[in-house]
């Protein structure tokens, strides 16, 4: 699979992913917990990038830079606003819960203006 599919493939399960992460933090699981929900209920592309990203965290890669590591591998606009929200997050706090669920009803009216 060459790197443009993957990314396709990773970029169409955004949507689920921040659902699933939603869900998550609103059941009172961490990031990181959330996180190895989205491993063990999603499979393919997106399953493998986040498993990336817990393996790099495991390592000690800074949280944000462990993201951006994912957004280097995925470009894609999706991921892009996905990652800025974890970034804003960090700098200014609130629920995060709440802003992925921002985020997941944006994307699609994203895609229709463009």
């Amino acid at each position: 699979m060459n790197e443009q599919s993957h990314t396709q493939l990773v970029t169409s399960q955004i949507p689920e992913f921040l659902h699933v992460m939603e869900t998550s933090l609103r059941s009172g699981y961490s990031v990181s917990q959330s996180l190895e929900i989205v491993v063990k209920d999603m499979n393919g592309a997106l399953a493998a990038e986040v498993q990336q990203v817990l393996d790099d965290l495991k390592v000690g890669t800074p949280f944000l830079q462990a993201f951006d590591n994912w957004l280097s591998r995925c470009p894609s606009l999706d991921l892009d606003l996905t990652v800025a929200t974890l970034h804003e997050q960090l700098e200014a706090g609130g629920n995060l819960a709440n802003k992925f669920q921002f985020v997941a009803q944006v994307l699609p009216k994203l895609k229709r203006v463009s």
